[in-house]
């Protein structure tokens, strides 16, 4: 560490400024016990040195200011953080992946060997938290997003992992940004089966600008299933989803998972739900019809690979998935499921593909094995515009192989 010494006595670049005592107290509770959902440790200070009194809160109101003098402590020696949670990287599958999709300016690969398993949903679930983390560690160090940097998030359970990690972080630094919902309400749930209503995009929107000092937020607080293509259109004309309005304000970032039309998704589970959400019912009937046929799918498969479902969705985009397994399926299903999936899509308040062809820099949250066909099928789409991957190793492993050559699939 610096010595502290040899740094100035002040933290200027505000009216007031702030001493360098001052910023030590800062970053003491900013960091101290009980704080930051404890990632974060204080080496050799005594809690009775961390100030919460509202005297004290009241010279550190300004955000920008405070999380100036609290980075300047701990880059200056006069706190010594340390991360009491680690990330685990698989380096050499991130650069295979590189090497695979030279579009990928950057990924993340996380070995989650050691994640303890008690039941399938569970697992997912903690798989996707640990994706998260490691996905926000990575934003929390400022490179990513620019002053001006217009954000779009989607919904689901990698996004929201990443920003709720994220927020334990100090602010970024960008300024004048933007953040916006790209997907109306799915009153999503995570796969353990508790409620979720914070895991769509308007909470995912609120969470991230909160962030940033002063981020604006642009919301889409509707239903996403509307009664029909027309009331889908006429909706859209009332948000930044229509044309005119897109044109100007299309993200240049873009923050998404990934899902899999099959148990623990939000359609599915609403198809084979006894008690039906309201907001849901325009899509039911076409819904019901796409599972039954993916599940139909599901079981010709089982032989050859057991995780496949031949439907997934970004941004609750649904999309089929192209490929080897695909071509297995009949002609006359494969019509069937794409005019399915059609149907239902032009119903739904969200970012059309065209749109999410717009975002320049796409980050994905998504991991598991079965999600690796999905997130393949992505990063292989005709000008791929997925920068950035955060997933763990062994969907790393199936999205490099080979179809035929995939884990996924048995002799």
């Amino acid at each position: 560490m610096a010595d502290p010494g040899t740094k100035a006595q002040k933290i200027k670049k505000s009216r007031v400024a702030i001493t360098a005592e001052e910023a030590k107290r800062m970053a003491l509770e900013f960091y101290g016990p009980g704080k930051r959902r404890a990632l974060f440790e204080i080496v050799g200070t005594d809690a009775s040195q961390i100030s919460d009194s509202d005297a004290f809160r009241s010279k550190v109101r300004d955000s920008v200011k405070a999380h100036r003098a609290i980075r300047h402590a701990v880059e200056a020696g006069l706190v010594e953080v340390v991360e009491t949670r680690r990330v685990k990287l698989q380096d050499e599958l991130g650069q295979a992946l590189r090497d695979a999709y030279p579009q990928l300016l950057g990924v993340q690969v996380v070995d989650l060997s050691r994640l303890p398993f008690k039941d399938a949903r569970s697992y997912d679930d903690s798989v996707h938290e640990e994706l998260g983390f490691a996905a926000a560690r990575w934003i929390s160090q400022g490179m990513l997003f620019q002053d001006g940097s217009i954000i779009g998030v989607g919904s689901g359970r990698g996004v929201y992992q990443t920003l709720n990690a994220l927020k334990d972080f100090q602010q970024l630094s960008s300024r004048d940004v933007k953040v916006m919902s790209l997907t109306a309400r799915i009153h999503a749930k995570n796969h353990a089966g508790a409620q979720g209503r914070d895991l769509d995009a308007d909470f995912h929107a609120a969470l991230l600008a909160t962030c940033f000092n002063h981020a604006s937020i642009s919301l889409l607080p509707l239903p996403i299933a509307q009664a029909s293509p027309g009331d889908r259109e006429r909706a859209a004309r009332r948000t930044h989803l229509a044309d005119a309005q897109w044109s100007k304000v299309a993200p240049r970032y873009g923050l998404f998972g990934v899902g899999i039309l099959a148990p623990g998704h939000r359609l599915y589970d609403e198809s084979m739900a006894s008690k039906r959400e309201e907001g849901l019912k325009a899509i039911l009937p076409q819904v019901m019809q796409l599972v039954e046929i993916s599940e139909q799918v599901h079981t010709l498969m089982a032989g050859i690979s057991p995780l496949y479902y031949p439907v997934a969705d970004i941004a609750n985009q649904l999309f089929t998935m192209q490929g080897s397994l695909w071509d297995r399926i009949e002609k006359n299903i494969q019509t069937r499921i794409e005019a399915l999936v059609a149907e239902i899509n032009c119903h739904l308040l969200t970012i059309t593909e065209a749109q999410l062809r717009d975002i320049e820099n796409v980050v994905l949250i998504a991991g598991t094995e079965s999600k690796a066909l999905a997130i393949r099928s992505l990063l292989e789409r005709e000008r791929s515009n997925i920068r950035f991957l955060c997933t763990d190793g062994d969907a790393a492993r199936q999205i490099l192989n080979k179809p035929m050559e995939s884990e996924l699939f048995q002799p």
